[in-house]
């Protein structure tokens, strides 16, 4: 199976992973909120961390089956690497999720990591996710795990709505949002670093 480097400067390759990033969340996570193109260009021309990206190409010019993101910490955690490994619905089960995760974990050992993680969305236990399925396949021990809750408006009375909107605009009285593109601005770095600080320590 043909595994490519997504590189930066290939905006096909861009489009074509974002393509198949875009089919995983409509049939795994419907709820989730969705990426646009430009956040996902974003995340990758402007990581944060050491990274690479790799690929599996579709039959057609311009599109493809999987992809994974491997990250690569080089300040903390350098025994680590984080992978995300994703692969269209329409491909699953022919052997490129398996190909991808070799990869992945060769360049992992490459590049001196001893441990490989990942994040995986959960089914409920009578139906695994995709995703599940696939970690236990491989072997993958649970970690942490996160629950996300849903709150569907539509079910909620409007005299309930309203109140909630006057509860929330009395408790954000004197806050205001703020945002930015590239690094952080130096007038909040230090108020970013506390956020950061707190949920780390929570």
């Amino acid at each position: 199976m043909r595994i490519e480097r997504w590189v930066a400067d290939d905006p096909a390759a861009t489009r074509a992973c974002y393509e198949v990033a875009t089919a995983v969340s409509t049939a795994d996570d419907p709820h989730g909120p969705p990426w646009s193109a430009r956040g996902f260009r974003t995340w990758l021309e402007q990581a944060v961390e050491p990274m690479e990206m790799w690929f599996v190409p579709g039959e057609t010019p311009g599109s493809a089956r999987a992809w994974y993101h491997l990250d690569l910490p080089d300040l903390e955690n350098t025994d680590r690497a984080g992978v995300n490994l994703v692969v269209h619905p329409a491909f699953r089960r022919h052997g490129a999720g398996s190909a991808l995760l070799e990869h992945a974990a060769r360049r992992a050992a490459e590049n001196g990591r001893l441990v490989l993680g990942s994040d995986v969305m959960r089914g409920p236990a009578e139906a695994p996710s995709a995703g599940e399925s696939f970690a236990r396949r491989a072997g993958a021990v649970a970690g942490l795990v996160d629950a996300r809750r849903v709150f569907a408006t539509g079910r909620v009375p409007p005299e309930r709505i309203a109140l909630l909107r006057e509860n929330a605009a009395r408790a954000a009285s004197g806050y205001s949002v703020v945002s930015w593109v590239g690094p952080t601005p130096d007038r909040y770095l230090s108020g970013l670093a506390a956020v950061f600080n707190a949920l780390n320590d929570a």
